[in-house]
């Protein structure tokens, strides 16, 4: 209660502010958080043409960096002028616990950064012509094509790339700007499929020639390694499952993907390897694999599947399956109780394909990684922490925070954070979307040598237990 009434009263005395969300990059993400502020009740507006604002602090810059912008027609606009003030701000302010004593990652729940979304905020007024009121509208009709073009940069585009993938469509990429075209689908299908994702398409007669073909992901799911402990509210410890179950909302219900559920002792008796699956993934929790089951992760990878690794356990399982030599490094005292941070991304990697420059990822007592090959995301030189609670964040300078590493004819997506989080991290979620969907990898001869052999696997006490030791 004390929390509620200090936002309440810090709502109240901030200045009224306009947040501006951009329509041409991440269009359909932005699209999708306008719809949920309309749905309790916020009023929106757009740009009626490009509009200069003045004392414009982008998302993710320091708040002394305001200054004169041009934004693009289309551009949404969201006032803090109106009776539900405080929603707006609890969900769009970058940091809106600021000065609350609260030491856990509600305080960093910031939609705009964790969707992705590109834009900003201003505190000066904008001319009264400049804004109409507006809402989401509804996606124009579909023209008859030989083939759909979409954007790639968004969660809904990648979202609406797996669903056609899944009903059998053919669906190409371009490189970098991650691009996406569909052929072999009828308007109708597509049109039904893009709607509630907002994503918007437009008739062409081929890709692109640069644009390379994706196969439709076969995802295994790897089951948790221990068994659920339930009880009263203290005792129960449902914080270790969370990160499977969050993985298996954003894989099966966001992404329309084929999951398989995979137990250790299949995994162990060679069922991974005899399925048509393109990709394992092993979402963070506590446990260990036995030799076999390790075995058959090298394996797999070794036969040309993705493992995609998430935190504390996905990187000792990579590292006791011989897939990475990557390494945690001392923490030194940092502390993260669930945080937002700016990373930036290598965008010429597969894995970062249509997400721009830079990233905002939620650190929950995550592993800290020590530098290493095939980062396409790290942490600037000078950590930047935009939203929630962290000390001692020196140690996060240049660390990596995703790693994108061959290993034998496949390749080891490796996530420090879990991108899947709570299911509204989006802009993460891409990462590891792009991971599923991205083109085989071939090894160089330095990467095989750096291959270490399987081992049994033990993980470090997860953030997932910690969060869950935090909370009693």
């Amino acid at each position: 209660l004390r929390a509620w009434a200090a936002s309440r009263r810090a709502a109240a005395a901030a200045p009224r502010r306009i947040f501006l969300l951009r329509a041409d990059l991440h269009g359909a993400d932005a699209a999708t958080l306008v719809g949920r502020l309309e749905a309790d009740g916020v009023r929106v507006g757009r740009l009626a043409a490009d509009t200069g604002v003045e004392g414009f602090h982008a998302f993710g810059t320091p708040l002394v960096a305001g200054g004169p912008a041009v934004l693009p027609a289309g551009t949404w606009t969201i006032t803090t002028a109106q009776p539900t003030r405080a929603w707006v701000q609890a969900l769009l302010e970058e940091n809106a616990g600021r000065g609350l004593l609260s030491a856990y990652d509600d305080t960093s729940w910031s939609n705009s950064l964790l969707m992705g979304t590109a834009g900003g905020w201003t505190d000066g007024p904008l001319a009264p012509a400049a804004t109409t009121p507006a809402t989401v509208p509804a996606i124009p009709p579909v023209p008859i094509a030989p083939a759909y073009a979409f954007a790639g940069d968004s969660l809904g585009g990648l979202s609406l790339a797996t669903r056609l993938l899944v009903g059998g469509a053919a669906v190409a990429r371009v490189p970098v700007t991650g691009e996406l075209t569909a052929s072999g689908v009828d308007p109708a299908t597509i049109a039904r499929l893009a709607a509630p994702l907002h994503v918007a398409l437009a008739g062409v007669d081929a890709p692109p020639a640069a644009a390379v073909p994706l196969r439709a992901p076969h995802v295994a799911l790897l089951d948790d390694l221990v068994r659920s402990v339930t009880g009263p509210p203290g005792q129960e410890d449902s914080g270790r499952h969370e990160s499977r179950a969050w993985m298996a909302f954003l894989l099966r219900d966001r992404l329309g993907l084929t999951v398989d559920d995979l137990s250790p002792a299949q995994l162990a008796a060679g069922d991974l390897t005899a399925s048509s699956a393109s990709a394992l993934v092993i979402a963070d929790g506590e446990g260990t694999l036995s030799p076999a089951a390790l075995a058959a992760v090298h394996a797999f990878a070794q036969a040309g599947g993705t493992v995609v690794a998430v935190g504390a356990l996905g990187l000792s399982v990579a590292q006791a399956a011989g897939l990475t030599t990557a390494v945690e490094q001392p923490p030194a005292g940092f502390v993260s109780a669930g945080a937002t941070f700016a990373v930036q991304l290598d965008g010429s990697a597969p894995l970062a394909w249509g997400a721009g420059g830079s990233l905002f990822v939620l650190d929950a007592d995550d592993p800290v990684l020590a530098p290493a090959s095939g980062a396409v995301a790290h942490h600037p030189a000078t950590p930047q922490l935009l939203g929630g609670y962290a000390r001692d964040t020196a140690v996060l300078a240049a660390s990596p925070v995703v790693l994108d590493q061959p290993a034998g004819a496949g390749r080891l997506a490796l996530f420090a954070f879990d991108p899947a989080y709570r299911g509204y991290v989006d802009g993460a979620s891409r990462l590891l979307v792009n991971a599923l969907l991205a083109p085989a990898t071939t090894p160089t001869a330095a990467a095989q040598t750096a291959r270490t052999t399987p081992a049994s696997a033990g993980a470090r006490r997860s953030a997932a237990s910690r969060r869950s030791a935090r909370r009693r």
